[in-house]
């Protein structure tokens, strides 16, 4: 992952890299779906794939080939929360006599 952790993507989109000899023959599904295509060569010999649409929740992207990988992907929504809990609403705070302090 290069956008983010693994588990702490937000937005549904990540940042990839994947690390293969040029000539080894690999396939990549990201919850089942085929996104090899998706992979664009860089310039160190790397493959870099942004990869859209993650559902929230857990995404799996699993790279079979001579060696095969699993790296699971964590997406939250853009409004939170990763890891600090539920988000807290603003709320009204009066005194006994209806006043709200300053």
């Amino acid at each position: 992952m290069i956008s983010s952790r693994p588990n702490m993507v937000s937005g549904g989109d990540a940042l990839v890299e994947l690390l293969a000899p040029s000539r080894q023959v690999w396939v990549a599904e990201l919850n089942g779906r085929d996104v090899s295509p998706l992979f664009e060569k860089k310039g160190s010999g790397g493959l870099l794939v942004l990869l859209s649409g993650l559902k929230n929740g857990k995404n799996v992207l699993v790279v079979t080939g001579r060696v095969a990988a699993k790296l699971q992907i964590d997406n939250y929504p853009l409004t939170g929360s990763i890891f600090s809990g539920s988000q807290q609403h603003r709320f009204l705070y009066q005194t006994a006599a209806g006043h709200t302090p300053l």
